[in-house]
């Protein structure tokens, strides 16, 4: 781990920049946009290199008839979603808008637990629709934090910040 502030961001900017002095030509309000800009363009690449240093996690819990569920406030993309079926943890597939009818008739050998997701503006559906309760846990990142007082931190992991410079 290798935090960094914000106003450390900023200092650094100036340095590199050789733009010190000039605060009122560039106000902080203004780097710190920039560092943001910067740091989600970063977020992005080290995520989609498949990099799971920012994963998190969440469980949703089925109810039977229901099959489509809220997503975290704080998605940004999903990684992929395991459900635990009679003590077994199963690996969801993910289906294509297209494939939508598939899933509703391969059941059975999964009593009843949802066998594949897609994410749907701000929710999740389960394919086939769940017959009953069952715990499934959905792997994603979350929104790249977003730096606002001096104080907010990132996690450059091995001098990545480098890059928000």
């Amino acid at each position: 781990m290798r935090t960094v502030t914000l106003t450390s961001l900023r200092s650094q900017i100036r340095q590199r920049s050789d733009t010190e002095a000039l605060t009122a030509r560039f106000p902080d309000a203004e780097l710190n946009e920039y560092a943001n800009q910067s740091w989600a363009e970063l977020y992005n690449l080290i995520i989609l290199t498949n990099q799971d240093y920012y994963l998190s996690q969440t469980t949703i819990t089925t109810s039977a008839g229901v099959h489509t569920y809220a997503l975290p406030s704080d998605l940004y993309m999903d990684r992929g979603a395991d459900v635990n079926v009679a003590g077994k943890v199963l690996t969801l597939d993910r289906w294509e808008f297209s494939e939508r009818e598939r899933w509703q008739y391969e059941f059975g050998w999964n009593n009843g637990g949802p066998l594949a997701y897609a994410l749907i503006g701000n929710n999740i559906r389960f394919q086939p629709t769940p017959s009953g309760g069952y715990d499934v846990t959905l792997y994603y990142y979350p929104v790249p934090a977003r730096m606002t007082v001096d104080g907010d931190v990132i996690d450059g992991h091995a001098g990545f910040e480098e890059y928000v410079v």
